[in-house]
């Protein structure tokens, strides 16, 4: 076309129109309010703008050759040649579209749809420096598969509902609080990757338990303050992909001796492996329901001495080592602190480090005892607990919490030595 742009506009806008309601009817009244008819009004118009409208519109490109980046400017009241577009063989294409969607839905007897998306490979190609700011870009759109969250089993009571509150307010009156839940309540943290609950327990404990990491980190400095980054870079022996296959109970214990804590590991059944991978940590024991439910009224309640402000080292923490499918859950094995048992209710509430996953909640303790007995497929050990206190400086770094030991059997003495 050679002509002023008021004309150039006023005709290309026209021709727009007619391809716009060919090949999408539905769409005609709103393309050409958008379309090239406000540049036409303007007194501006680009072709480029004509052809990227259309196939934003259509899916069908205008040309078939890629233009010459001068010959893409902008019309003027001069008289300048700008790129050809031959009118008739739009305006056939447009006939023959049209033609096709009515025999088509005559003949599927549906009404008319949107066409199909079409892959950005088959896009035009257009200069990022030639295109338009306010055009949109094609990009086809990907829906990630996610979730929120997971609807806890009947068997278990959510700490945050009217029965889960109930049971808080009787294990308050009790003192099952007193123990641990209040440190960590005021520590709780959720796990930072999908397969690090064990360090994320870990975690939590420390910093309930208020252990100086004698590390400052680059995100925290100047303080010092425990993460699962801290714990992963002094452990080097967990191995790169740690936060993808997660610890073993021997590899957390190992963890939580390194850094400063006692630690001794009650097992819910036989030993059918061998146990040397807990070194420097101590032995596992093993342990029954009653050893599980006097353990639970130690790091949920305060002995006189634990009530004085000089007796902090003396007080304990819980992580469970169960299996989520024993407890009805989405999952396999998994760590979390206990922080709170009641008497009354005999039940324990398990502060889920997997918050994303599932919430806080109240378990019967022997459900929880009996998803502990499942063996580990990576260790071959069943599943159990670890009790937790800060190490003093007059303890030796093997002596380890033995309660009630006329319940728990010794591994070395059951293993002749």
């Amino acid at each position: 076309f050679v002509g002023s742009a008021r004309s150039c506009g006023s005709l290309a806008a026209r021709i727009f129109a007619m391809a716009a309601r060919a090949l999408r009817p539905q769409a005609a009244a709103r393309a050409c309010r958008v379309g090239p008819c406000n540049f036409a009004l303007s007194g501006q118009c680009r072709l480029a703008d004509i052809e990227d409208l259309a196939f934003s519109h259509s899916g069908c490109p205008l040309r078939s050759q890629p233009q010459q980046a001068h010959s893409r400017g902008l019309c003027t009241e001069s008289k300048v040649q700008i790129d050809p577009v031959d009118p008739g063989a739009l305006l056939s294409l447009c006939a023959k579209k049209a033609a096709a969607n009515t025999v088509s839905r005559v003949s599927q007897s549906v009404p008319p749809r949107p066409a199909p998306h079409r892959p950005l490979m088959e896009a035009p190609t257009v200069p990022s420096s030639s295109r338009r700011s306010g055009s949109p870009l094609r990009v086809p759109s990907a829906q990630p598969d996610t979730r929120y969250m997971m609807p806890l089993p009947s068997d278990v009571i959510r700490f945050n509902s009217p029965e889960g509150r109930r049971i808080f307010k009787d294990c308050v009156a009790e003192g099952g609080t007193e123990g641990s839940y209040y440190a960590l309540a005021d520590a709780f943290t959720t796990q930072e990757e999908a397969g690090s609950c064990g360090l994320g327990s870990l975690v939590m404990v420390l910093n309930s338990l208020l252990v100086d990491s004698g590390s400052q980190l680059f995100s925290y400095a100047p303080w010092r303050w425990y993460n699962e980054a801290l714990l992963k870079n002094k452990s080097t022996f967990l191995g790169p992909d740690v936060h993808k296959r997660g610890v073993t109970i021997p590899q957390l214990a190992r963890v939580a001796h390194d850094h400063h804590l006692q630690c001794s590991t009650i097992l819910a059944g036989e030993l059918h492996a061998p146990t040397a991978d807990f070194a420097p940590a101590p032995k596992p024991q093993i342990g029954d329901i009653d050893t599980f439910r006097d353990d639970l009224k130690r790091v949920s309640f305060l002995t006189p001495e634990e009530c004085s402000a000089t007796a902090r080292c003396g007080e304990h923490r819980m992580i469970a080592a169960f299996s989520r499918a024993s407890m009805k859950q989405s999952g396999v094995g998994h760590f979390s602190p206990v922080g709170a048992y009641s008497p009354k209710h005999d039940m324990c509430l398990v502060m889920d480090v997997a918050r994303f996953k599932y919430p806080s909640y109240w378990a019967p303790a022997e459900m929880l005892w009996d998803s502990m007995k499942e063996a580990d497929m990576d260790t071959g050990l069943p599943r159990g607990y670890m009790m937790l206190k800060k190490a003093c400086a007059h303890h030796s770094s093997h002596e380890h919490h033995q309660p009630h030991g006329h319940r728990l059997r010794s591994v070395a003495s059951r293993r002749g030595g």
